[in-house]
C-alpha cells in the first residue's frame, strides 16, 4: 500500500493512489451520511475497482483488496450494499493481521452498522487496530467524529482516537487535537508544537496561530 493520505472533504474515505495493480486505487473506511457523494468524487477520478479482481486478490492474501472490497460492500458501489458481509470481511482482514481493518470494524461496533452496536468491542478492536499498524486509520476516524462529516459528531470518541494516534507520532492526528474543542488550551501548543515537528504543516500554521495571539 502507498503511504499517500488522502481525506476526502465531508467523508470518511481514505484513497491509496499509485499501485499498479488492479482495485488498489480506492480505499474506503467509513459510514452512512454523505459517504456516497465522496465516494463519486473519487470514482469520476479513477475506474471504481472490479469487485471480482478484488475478491480474487482477497482471496489470494491481497490484504488491501480485501479492505476496499468490505468497504464497497459497505457503501453499495459496485456491487450491492450489504454491511453485515462488510462487517465479516474486516473481521476476517482484521484477524490476518490489518490494522486499518480493525479499525473499520470497531466504526461498525460503535454505529451498529452490521454488526449489534458495542462499546466494548469497538475499543478491544481499537487497540487490535493500534497494535497492528492501524493508528493513521484511528486518527481518521477520529477526526471525523470530531467534525461529524461522515459519522454522527461525537467530541469525546474523537478525542479518544485522536490522542491515541497522536501518542503514535501520527502528525495529522497531533493537529487535529490541538483544534478539537475538548483539548485544554494550554495543551494546544504542546500539540500543535509535536505535529510541526512530525511534518504536519497544518501544525506548524496552527502553531503560528497560536504564537502570534497577544
Amino acid at each position: 500500500m502507498s503511504s499517500a493520505r488522502v481525506l476526502v472533504v465531508l467523508l470518511a474515505v481514505l484513497a491509496v493512489a499509485g499501485s499498479s495493480k488492479p482495485g488498489r486505487n480506492l480505499r474506503a473506511a467509513a459510514s452512512d451520511g454523505g459517504i456516497t457523494k465522496g465516494l463519486d468524487e473519487i470514482v469520476a477520478k479513477e475506474r471504481l475497482p472490479d469487485p471480482k479482481q478484488l475478491r480474487g486478490f482477497c482471496d489470494r492474501g491481497d490484504l488491501d483488496a480485501c479492505e476496499q472490497l468490505a468497504a464497497m460492500l459497505a457503501f453499495g458501489k459496485g456491487v450491492a450494499r450489504d454491511e453485515v458481509a462488510a462487517a465479516q470481511l474486516d473481521l476476517s482482514t482484521c484477524d490476518k493481521g490489518s490494522g486499518s481493518a480493525c479499525a473499520a470494524l470497531a466504526i461498525a461496533y460503535w454505529e451498529g452498522r452490521g454488526v449489534i452496536a458495542s462499546d466494548e468491542k469497538a475499543r478491544a478492536l481499537v487497540a487490535r487496530a493500534m497494535a497492528t499498524g492501524g493508528a493513521v486509520a484511528i486518527g481518521e476516524f477520529g477526526n471525523l467524529y470530531g467534525a461529524g462529516l461522515g459519522l454522527p459528531r461525537n467530541d469525546e470518541r474523537a478525542q479518544y482516537l485522536l490522542t491515541l494516534a497522536c501518542d503514535a507520532s501520527d502528525a495529522r492526528s497531533c493537529a487535529d487535537l490541538a483544534t478539537l474543542s475538548l483539548t485544554p488550551e494550554p495543551e494546544r501548543a504542546r500539540l500543535a508544537d509535536k505535529a510541526c515537528t512530525l511534518g504536519s504543516s497544518a501544525g506548524c500554521e496552527r502553531l503560528r496561530q497560536i504564537n502570534e495571539r497577544p
